[in-house]
């Protein structure tokens, strides 16, 4: 579970998740759920919280963040949203 912004983020654990250490599913493209940790809109870009939920990405000038993909809906932190996954960069000159 990635926990930051700038953390490598190359696709979402299932709903089954896993112990730490153990293995799971991983699914790294199309359009799974993701729980999200605060209010986003139909199509914002998604990076990782600090406690691995997803929020929406906003990179301040001169930096750089890494996202998982695009919101399909709005919805607010405890949602599950609908995500299409395209793990990528999102760089602010």
């Amino acid at each position: 579970t990635a926990t930051s912004n700038t953390a490598a983020s190359l696709g979402i654990a299932d709903s089954m998740g896993a112990d730490i250490g153990d293995m799971c599913d991983v699914h790294r493209d199309g359009s799974y759920p993701v729980r999200l940790g605060g209010p986003v809109e139909a199509g914002d870009p998604l990076t990782a919280d600090a406690a691995g939920a997803a929020v929406k990405a906003v990179a301040a000038a001169g930096t750089t963040i890494r996202i998982i993909g695009f919101a399909d809906a709005p919805g607010v932190a405890g949602d599950l949203c609908d995500t299409f996954l395209s793990p990528g960069i999102l760089h602010e000159a």
